[in-house]
C-alpha cells in the first residue's frame, strides 16, 4: 500500500481502478464505513471485518489508526482496493487508510470529509475504548447514523455501558456492539429451547447455571465479556432479581432470585485454542425440578452446538443447533450494517451500569 499525500486520494484510487478497466470486476458502494482504532495491533483484525462486511454490503472503507507512539507529525495516508474474503462475485471496494499521531489526529475529519459519499449512510465502528476516546472520535461519531462499539477494548465494562447509553442519548443514532452480535446465536438457542412453557417454568423454578468460556490462562477481563453479556441478558429477559455476588474457590457466583427461588450463575474458564478467547464453549443448567440442560460447542465444527436434555430417570435424544460463523455470519454483519437499536441490548447495558459491570 503506497503512501500518498491526502490531496491525491481520489486520483490514486482512479489509477488503481484503471487496472480493472475491461475486466469483470464492478465498482459499487452502499455505505461509508469508518473504522476508528487506537491501536496499530488491531489493523489486521479490523481489515478482516471490513472484508467480510463488503462481501454483502460494498462500502467505501476509511480505516483510521491513532498510533499514540508515532512521532511523525504529518498524517500518513494510503489507498488500496479491498476485496471480499469470499463470495462468487468479486466487488473490490475503495479503502482509505489514515495513520495519525497525537499531533495530527485533529486533522482526521478534514481529511475524510471530502471523500465521503454524501448520499450514502455513514456507519462507524469504534474499536477504541469509548470511555477514553478523544474529541476527534466524538466529531466522527456526529457524522454517523450508526455507531458500532467493540466491548473488547473496554477496560471498565460499567463505564463502557454508561458511555454507550450516553452517546445514544446525545446523538440519537442507532448503536450496536460486536460482542452483542457474537452471542446472538446463543440468545437464539435459549429462546428456542425455552420457548415451550414447560421448559421455561423449569428454568424459572430456580437453577444452577455454569457458563464455560474460552480462556488463555491469563486474568484478562475481556475474556469474560460474552459470558457477562449472556448472563445479564438472561437476568433482564426473565426478570430475575439481583441478590448479591459471593466469592467461591472456583470464582465468583452471581446470585439472583425468581419468585423467591435462587438462581446461581458461575463462570468457568477453559484454556483451549479451539476458538477465539472469550467465546462461550459450554452452558450447563441444573434446575430445582431435576431437569438438566447441556449445550456444548463442537470441537471440530465450531459453530455447531449439541443440545442434551434429561432428568434423573429420563434422557432425551440430543439435537443440534447451528450458530452463525464468526466474522462473516449474518448476525455479525447485521450488527454493523442494519438499522435499529436492540431494546434487549440497551436493557442489558442499563443493568450492567446498575451492577457496576459485574
Amino acid at each position: 500500500m503506497e503512501t500518498i499525500h491526502p490531496k491525491r486520494i481520489e486520483s490514486a484510487l482512479e489509477t488503481l481502478w484503471e487496472a480493472y478497466r475491461g475486466s469483470d470486476k464492478m465498482r459499487a458502494c452502499l455505505l461509508n464505513l469508518i473504522i476508528y482504532s487506537g491501536s496499530t495491533g488491531q489493523r489486521l483484525y479490523l481489515e478482516k471485518i471490513a472484508k467480510n462486511v463488503i462481501m454483502k454490503f460494498p462500502s467505501r472503507v476509511f480505516l483510521i489508526v491513532h498510533d499514540r507512539k508515532r512521532r511523525e507529525v504529518e498524517p500518513e495516508t494510503a489507498v488500496s482496493l479491498l476485496t471480499p474474503e469470499k463470495g462468487r462475485i468479486c466487488v473490490p471496494c475503495d479503502m482509505i487508510r489514515i495513520t495519525v499521531s497525537d499531533q495530527s489526529v485533529a486533522c482526521v475529519p478534514f481529511i475524510i470529509l471530502p471523500h465521503l459519499f454524501s448520499d450514502l449512510p455513514i456507519h462507524m465502528i469504534e474499536a477504541d475504548d469509548p470511555v477514553k476516546a478523544g474529541t476527534v472520535s466524538g466529531r466522527l461519531e456526529r457524522l454517523a447514523c450508526r455507531l458500532v462499539f467493540d466491548a473488547e477494548g473496554a477496560g471498565d465494562l460499567a463505564g463502557f455501558a454508561k458511555t454507550v447509553l450516553q452517546k445514544q442519548k446525545e446523538t440519537g443514532v442507532d448503536v450496536a456492539d460486536l460482542h452483542w452480535g457474537r452471542i446472538e446465536g446463543w440468545r437464539r438457542l435459549f429462546a428456542n429451547v425455552f420457548r415451550p412453557p414447560d421448559d421455561l417454568s423449569h428454568l424459572n423454578s430456580g437453577a444452577d447455571i455454569r457458563i464455560h468460556y474460552c480462556a488463555t490462562g491469563t486474568t484478562s477481563p475481556y475474556e469474560r465479556t460474552q459470558a457477562i453479556y449472556l448472563r445479564t441478558w438472561l437476568a433482564c429477559t426473565l426478570k430475575w432479581h439481583w441478590v448479591r455476588m459471593k466469592r467461591e474457590k472456583g470464582g465468583p457466583c452471581f446470585v439472583y432470585e425468581v419468585d423467591s427461588r435462587p438462581v446461581h450463575v458461575r463462570f468457568l474458564p477453559l484454556v483451549t485454542d479451539s476458538v477465539q478467547p472469550g467465546h462461550i464453549l459450554r452452558v450447563e443448567i441444573e434446575t430445582q425440578t431435576g431437569v438438566r440442560y447441556h449445550f456444548e460447542r463442537d470441537e471440530v465444527i465450531k459453530h455447531r452446538i449439541t443440545i442434551n436434555r434429561g432428568t434423573e430417570d429420563r434422557c432425551y435424544l440430543p439435537t443440534l443447533f447451528m450458530l452463525d460463523r464468526e466474522l462473516y455470519g449474518q448476525a455479525f454483519i447485521k450488527e454493523i450494517c442494519y438499522r435499529g437499536t436492540s431494546r434487549h441490548y440497551t436493557d442489558m447495558l442499563e443493568e450492567l451500569v446498575r451492577r457496576d459491570g459485574k
